[in-house]
């Protein structure tokens, strides 16, 4: 299994991570492996909340072991080419 990604629900500037295991979750897997899930794709979510694997002093606390993910939102990253960081409102007004 592996990290699926930061997710956001946008009330907050940090993310949460969300792991997706093949073996526990093959359905979900399957969904993040189908190249679906770029940058701003809305995502419906579930499984548990549990303490952080490889936590340490400045990392979360806590990630979400994916049970489920299902796309509810697609975006095309060439319609949209977003990266996972910070932009000038200048760059956003002209994507």
């Amino acid at each position: 299994g592996g990290p699926l990604g930061d997710g956001s629900d946008g009330s907050c500037h940090a993310g949460l991570q969300v792991v997706v295991d093949r073996a526990r979750a093959p359905a979900a897997f399957e969904v993040v492996s189908s190249g679906r899930t770029c940058t701003g794709t809305a995502l419906r979510v579930t499984g548990s909340l549990v303490p952080a694997q490889g936590g340490g002093a400045g990392k979360q606390a806590f990630e979400v072991q994916a049970e489920a993910v299902e796309v509810i939102g697609e975006c095309s990253a060439a319609d949209y080419p977003l990266q996972k960081k910070r932009h000038s409102l200048e760059f956003l007004r002209g994507v």
